[in-house]
């Protein structure tokens, strides 16, 4: 865990990785990052050993979180959105369990955000803003908490081969997932309108289906025309809905929200109400508390999505 002490000129300084993600916030964050580095450096610089990587590619960041908790980083800072964010989760999540198995395990890197993407998502449930002081405050300051990590297998419907991925915010089922795999495109439209045309686009693609639905090994329930089913650890997705606006990161469990029998239209109509989080009475939606969900589809293929990740398969 990170300390709030200051070290003195003798003191040996911790390590701390910044990871950027110079394409996050649809490119700006190349330019944003090139204005604030120095000033983000010289304020980690009397505590910590600073090293700055950029990343080049698609998952990079996860590459780059997992060598720094290798090399003894105490702190790895995600700079960019979510996507960004989620790969640096994942880096730390298998060096934690790669420590945790080894003979003399070390202390996993705490992780830190500097937020710079287009949605933001995962920092709002913290009441967190875009500003970089502030994250610099909270950095320098030492404070950390406790977070729940999600796990996904998913299957792939070509091979069988499950694939299995973490996330800190929120997984998606559905049209959830087919909009988050088709964000890319339309987040240089900002984090509203991009998201939004993104979730129309996916609309005409996705159609409502039979889902088996089973929490916490109970019987399971078998549910028709399901349009989404979100498994959340954070309260926000698609750049500010309040999707689940009673998810607590650190409670142990998931809140999961099923949506059935939606509609471009009948979506339009509550996205008012999306944003806000009062939308969980409306008819069709339905909310569970879960440590563990399993959902089996009627379909070869379900669309799935953490954090602005989006792949196909069925999630088992």
């Amino acid at each position: 865990m990170a300390t709030s002490h200051q070290p003195g000129p003798t003191a040996t300084r911790r390590k701390c990785v910044l990871v950027v993600n110079p394409a996050g916030g649809a490119g700006r964050a190349r330019q944003r990052w090139a204005a604030i580095s120095g000033g983000v450096k010289s304020q980690l610089e009397p505590a910590f050993q600073v090293a700055e990587v950029l990343t080049t590619r698609a998952s990079e960041a996860e590459d780059i979180a997992l060598q720094a908790a290798a090399d003894g980083a105490a702190v790895v800072v995600a700079v960019g959105g979510d996507g960004t964010i989620n790969e640096v989760a994942n880096g730390l999540v298998r060096a934690h369990l790669q420590q945790a198995a080894s003979q003399q395990p070390r202390p996993t890197p705490v992780l830190a955000v500097i937020p710079m993407g287009t949605g933001s998502d995962f920092v709002r449930t913290f009441g967190w803003t875009n500003s970089w002081q502030e994250a610099m405050a909270r950095i320098v300051s030492g404070q950390s908490c406790a977070l729940d990590v999600g796990k996904v297998t998913c299957c792939c419907p070509e091979t069988g081969v499950p694939r299995q991925r973490y996330f800190v915010n929120m997984s998606s089922c559905g049209l959830g997932g087919l909009a988050a795999g088709m964000a890319g495109p339309y987040k240089r439209l900002g984090s509203y309108l991009g998201y939004t045309l993104a979730t129309l686009h996916a609309f005409f693609k996705w159609k409502n289906r039979a889902v088996h639905l089973q929490l916490d090994g109970a019987e399971r329930q078998s549910l028709q025309a399901v349009t989404i089913i979100s498994t959340a650890n954070g309260k926000y997705t698609a750049g500010g809905i309040m999707f689940a606006p009673d998810a607590d990161p650190s409670d142990g469990a998931f809140e999961v929200i099923v949506g059935r029998g939606y509609s471009i239209l009948g979506f339009a109509l509550i996205a008012g109400k999306l944003r806000k989080g009062t939308h969980l009475a409306e008819r069709g939606m339905a909310v569970h508390k879960a440590k563990t969900v399993q959902i089996d589809c009627s379909s070869p293929t379900c669309a799935e999505g953490s954090e602005g990740q989006g792949w196909i398969g069925s999630i088992v």
